[in-house]
């Protein structure tokens, strides 16, 4: 009996422990850290350095919670002078738990979450703009008399935020002439976080031969 109850004592032990990796892993979350234009930088998280250097710094069993990132630009050869290194971003980014977050540099000092998915699991909806953030453009947007004006506006709010693919048919419905449509459509398409629901899109247009060339154009940039 006791040699029993010992047995089952140490497998229930083992399964707690089990349990306890899992759910631990599970919290942990990945971090990549890019820049927009593809530089080339070294990486350092809470002080310590990112063993890898490259266009692209993945950190992978990160702990959920706030971290202290910094970025600093490898020394280049431009074809007439060593440009020297210089500091890309030095500040905070909140990781959520089991989650794989990309991170990128935009402007100097300024660094933008631009895709979250889960890592076991789940439904994921890509952040895109924020609502608050696209309802106000889209007003912007409303507010300009032709039809110019709004795809500049469009184009010149896109140029420095990411959108969903339902975020770029909104504000394709806001535009008038299909060629319009056509070229935001396609300015859209490299600033979209959900490029697998681009076809969404297609519904702005009237014509099948916008949405013809549209296809040939995301297959060309693909």
């Amino acid at each position: 009996m006791k040699t029993i109850t010992r047995t089952f004592v140490m497998w229930a032990v083992l399964l707690i422990s089990l349990m306890c990796v899992y759910q631990l892993r599970a919290q942990q979350s990945e971090l990549i850290l890019k820049t927009q234009n593809n530089q080339s930088f070294r990486a350092f998280i809470n002080n310590q350095p990112v063993v890898n250097t490259g266009n692209a710094q993945v950190i992978s069993n990160l702990a959920p919670g706030r971290h202290h990132v910094r970025m600093i630009s490898n020394p280049q050869y431009n074809g007439a002078a060593f440009v020297l290194p210089a500091l890309l971003y030095d500040g905070y980014v909140d990781v959520p738990a089991n989650t794989r977050m990309t991170a990128m540099v935009i402007n100097l000092g300024f660094i933008q979450i631009i895709l979250q998915e889960p890592l076991f699991g789940g439904i994921f909806q890509p952040p895109g703009m924020h609502p608050a953030d696209f309802e106000m453009l889209k007003q912007t947007i409303r507010n300009q008399s032709f039809d110019s004006s709004r795809l500049s506006v469009a184009k010149q709010a896109t140029s420095m935020n990411y959108l969903s693919s339902r975020q770029v048919f909104e504000l394709l419905e806001l535009l008038t002439f299909e060629s319009s449509k056509l070229e935001f459509a396609k300015h859209a398409y490299n600033r979209t976080v959900d490029r697998n629901n681009y076809y969404v899109v297609n519904n702005a247009f009237t014509f099948s031969s916008s949405v013809d060339e549209l296809t040939r154009y995301i297959q060309n940039v693909r």
